[in-house]
């Protein structure tokens, strides 16, 4: 999942594209880590699967990121609508 992150935002959401990657708001200041393992949580609720399961695999420091999600028990309604709208 190749992402775009805006931290400390008012609500976790997606927003929506942004250059080619999903957009999402996260409540989580971009520090010491935070954001990444709020992202990482509250991803692995959307797709319901272990946290374990949900891997940065690139974007460590970066606002740009790409997870990888293994073997999702659920698609969240986002991922279809901004695939809908691509």
């Amino acid at each position: 999942m190749a992402l775009y992150i805006q931290p400390k935002a008012n609500q976790d959401k997606v927003v929506g594209l942004y250059a080619d990657h999903i957009k999402i708001q996260i409540t989580a200041p971009a520090v010491e880590n935070k954001a990444n393992e709020h992202l990482q949580k509250w991803l692995s609720k959307q797709c319901k699967v272990p946290l374990s399961q949900v891997i940065l695999e690139k974007g460590q420091h970066s606002r740009y990121k790409l997870f990888r999600v293994q073997s999702p028990r659920q698609l969240p309604k986002w991922v279809n609508e901004i695939l809908k709208d691509k």
